[in-house]
């Protein structure tokens, strides 16, 4: 029996098209794209912009998509209109491809096997917000993971994670653009994964306890764009 997958994202959205290529690439379908009405907003757009120096334009979903995928639009991810439609669609698999909510159920509850997110840190040392730079600063690997989403924050179970390595004269949007490439990867290679073992939270291990941090301040974040710059973060080879 065919697994189907739907994405959760919006028209505004910065990676939605690279991770619906990066599927393609994997001869994974997809087989609804879910928008909010909310969008991500303009500061989203302005901190991509500052991390990636431009470098990193949005991909249209009309570029990659080998065939029409169906679209809906629905007031809130989070909401029981929007469980009621995939359930509907029958959807096996979720795609947070750049949602705007906290998911909560029953939208979490919705499809059959669960919903994917990828997170920009090394769980679970690294839940909550700007973990790419507390990992810099701290001298830890930064790192991607994809883990079922639940109720808590980056707390889901583990499918896969990649610590990255990276050169000595890659500076801080070298850096950050690497984690976001390796990101749309990472998540096709664990949504294979899901599809093939059919797997789903219940059958994975939870996580262990970690560690939440919270946005860096403006003088550590300038501490690691100079480690970075100087090419003395441990991680850098």
């Amino acid at each position: 029996m065919k697994t189907r997958i739907g994405f959760l994202s919006t028209e505004d959205s910065l990676f939605l098209g690279r991770f619906l290529n990066a599927f393609l690439e994997r001869d994974l379908s997809v087989d609804a794209i879910i928008f909010d009405s909310k969008g991500i907003g303009r500061r989203a757009h302005e901190l991509h912009q500052e991390r990636t120096a431009g470098r990193l334009a949005p991909l249209p979903v009309s570029v990659v998509q080998r065939k029409l995928i169906p679209r809906y639009q629905v007031d809130s991810h989070s909401s029981q209109e929007t469980a009621d439609l995939v359930n509907n669609l029958k959807i096996d698999l979720l795609i947070n491809a750049g949602t705007p909510r906290i998911l909560k159920r029953p939208i979490l509850d919705a499809p059959r096997l669960g919903v994917l997110n990828c997170h920009p840190g090394l769980l679970p040392q690294f839940r909550g917000c700007t973990c790419v730079e507390w990992a810099i600063f701290l001298d830890s690997e930064v790192g991607n993971t994809v883990h079922f989403m639940d109720e808590g924050i980056d707390t889901g179970p583990i499918v896969l994670k990649e610590p990255l390595i990276f050169h000595k004269t890659d500076n801080y949007v070298e850096v950050r653009l690497k984690v976001l490439v390796a990101s749309f990867a990472l998540m096709a290679r664990a949504a294979t994964e899901v599809v093939q073992k059919q797997l789903r939270p219940s059958l994975l291990n939870s996580q262990a306890p970690g560690e939440y941090y919270r946005v860096i301040d403006h003088d550590k974040y300038q501490e690691v764009k100079e480690k970075l710059q100087k090419g003395s973060y441990v991680f850098q080879r």
